[in-house]
C-alpha cells in the first residue's frame, strides 16, 4: 500500500497572503476615499448653507435701504403737500375796524425786522412765523455721533415760490430764503428752536 503524501506545499501560502493584503489595502483605500467624499459633501453643504444665509442677509440689507429711500421720498412729498394745503386753506385774517396809524405800522415793521421771531418746531410740524406766506416745516431730526449732536431736515416754503429743502442742518446753521434769515438755535431729539428774521 502506498502511504499518503503528507507533505505540505508552501508555495500557495504567500499568494493567499498577498491576496489578503491586497484585499485589505483596497478596502482601506475605499474607506479613505469614502471618508474624503463625505467630508467634501459636508463642506459643500456647509458652504452652500453659509452662502444662502449670506445671500439672505444681503437681500435684507438691499430691501431695507430701498425702504429707507422710499420713506424719505414719502416724507418729502408729505411735507410738500402740507405746505401746499396750508397755502390753499389760509385766508387773510380780518383786521380791526379802526386802522392803526402809519407811524405805528412802520414802528412795528422795524421792530420785527430787527428782532426777528423765535420759533419752536416738533418733528412733522409746519408753522408760519409771519403773516406774509413764509412756511417752515420740520421733516426729521437725526442723531449723529461724531461729534454727538442732532441735525434737522427742514423744508422752507413761500406762497408762489419754489420750496427749499435743507438737510443735516446743525445748531448755528443759517439759511437765507426769499428775504428771510433762518438760523437754527437749538436741537433736541424731537424738536428744534429757530430764529427767523426778515432781511
Amino acid at each position: 500500500m502506498q502511504e499518503p503524501d503528507l507533505t505540505t506545499h508552501s508555495a500557495p501560502q504567500p499568494k493567499k497572503n498577498f491576496l489578503a493584503l491586497r484585499y485589505v489595502g483596497n478596502a482601506f483605500l475605499l474607506l479613505i476615499g469614502t471618508g474624503f467624499t463625505i467630508l467634501q459633501i459636508h463642506d459643500s453643504g456647509y458652504n452652500k448653507g453659509k452662502s444662502e444665509a449670506q445671500t439672505l442677509v444681503e437681500t435684507y440689507k438691499v430691501r431695507q435701504e430701498d425702504s429707507e429711500k422710499a420713506t424719505k421720498v414719502a416724507q418729502q412729498e408729505i411735507t410738500s403737500l402740507k405746505l401746499e394745503l396750508q397755502r390753499a386753506v389760509e385766508k387773510p385774517t380780518p383786521r380791526e375796524k379802526s386802522a392803526p396809524g402809519l407811524d405805528f405800522i412802520e414802528k412795528k415793521l422795524v421792530e420785527q425786522s430787527k428782532q426777528g421771531i423765535s420759533l419752536a418746531l416738533q418733528t412733522g410740524q409746519t408753522k408760519s412765523p409771519f403773516d406774509d406766506g413764509l412756511y417752515i416745516s420740520l421733516e426729521s431730526i437725526t442723531y449723529i455721533g461724531s461729534p454727538p449732536s442732532h441735525v434737522a431736515t427742514l423744508t422752507l416754503g413761500h406762497s408762489g415760490k419754489q420750496n427749499l429743502r435743507i438737510e443735516n442742518a446743525a445748531v448755528g446753521s443759517v439759511t437765507i430764503y426769499e428775504g428771510y434769515e433762518i438760523r437754527i438755535m437749538t436741537t433736541s431729539t424731537f424738536s428744534i428752536g429757530l430764529q427767523v428774521e426778515k432781511k
